[in-house]
């Protein structure tokens, strides 16, 4: 997300206009690619947040935290 979209939702208050209309998360739900879908929510909920909505911004992030906790891959070597 660019700061010039934060900036533009934290000054109206609202959600950009690109972000109202552009249902890439609907599109991405579809397409059934979980990793794409997480990532999606949390920049969406970046942009809530910026217009001042910390309850949908939550909402999103817990869902996108479901979606990695349930279908990352695990850990096989960590570093160290």
């Amino acid at each position: 997300m660019s700061a010039s979209v934060a900036t533009a939702s934290s000054k109206s208050g609202r959600l950009p206009p690109a972000a109202q209309y552009v249902d890439i998360i609907g599109l991405i739900k579809r397409l059934g690619a979980r990793n794409d879908l997480a990532k999606a929510m949390v920049t969406r909920a970046a942009l809530h947040q910026g217009a001042g909505d910390v309850s949908a911004a939550r909402e999103l992030l817990e869902h996108a935290y479901a979606i990695f906790f349930k279908y990352s891959a695990p850990v096989t070597n960590p570093p160290g």
